[in-house]
């Protein structure tokens, strides 16, 4: 982007068509890597500056080379990266945020990190986070892969059924609350579903 104000509006843009939490945005488009020493010479090739996609890579990559899905990357140090060219003022970067971009800057001492790791939907702070978005979907699969590992699935809908359904549940939340992916939840409900007799709703 050739200015503070291009980008924001650029910014802007791009987010109002995609407002998901299931995407993110790297701010800058443009970064600086060094590819190390030319094969022929065995001399130091310097920086080349790339295009924003590749800070999108680091990205993912950082996210998922954390400990757990818990764990933001905001505040992060994102590695392996030179440098940021034309670096927008600080300004730019909290309105940029504000749009919904995830915003990586370079410190006076070169480190480069994530001001705030964010998804294009900032409605609130459930939707904004990509960690409490990756949450939600570990949780999500850990009572499918519980349920689906289970005999309740296929097995003749009685009480005892709906039993072990709720303690195949429960054992799986009080599990995620141990293992920290979530502080606490509220107990869920267990009914048959009134249009479809079949399942139940939990």
């Amino acid at each position: 982007w050739s200015s503070d104000v291009c980008s924001s509006d650029l910014v802007a843009r791009i987010v109002s068509g995609t407002n998901s939490t299931r995407v993110s945005l790297a701010v800058p488009q443009t970064i600086s890597v060094n590819p190390g020493l030319n094969s022929t010479t065995g001399i130091s090739t310097g920086t080349i500056d790339v295009d924003g996609y590749y800070l999108a890579a680091a990205l993912a990559g950082l996210f998922v080379g954390q400990d757990d899905v818990y764990i933001p990357i905001t505040h992060k140090v994102v590695n392996g990266l030179a440098g940021i060219p034309n670096q927008m003022s600080t300004s730019t970067s909290t309105t940029v945020q504000s749009l919904g971009g995830t915003v990586v800057r370079q410190r006076t001492d070169g480190t480069i990190y994530v001001r705030h790791g964010l998804t294009t939907d900032i409605t609130n702070w459930l939707t904004q986070e990509i960690s409490i978005n990756a949450i939600g979907d570990r949780l999500a699969y850990n009572v499918q892969y519980a349920i689906e590992g289970s005999a309740v699935i296929g097995s003749p809908l009685t009480q005892t059924t709906l039993t072990s359904l709720q303690s195949i549940v429960m054992s799986t939340l009080q599990r995620a609350v141990t293992d920290n992916l979530i502080q606490s939840y509220q107990d869920p409900t267990f009914t048959i579903n009134p249009s479809n007799p079949t399942t139940v709703n939990v």
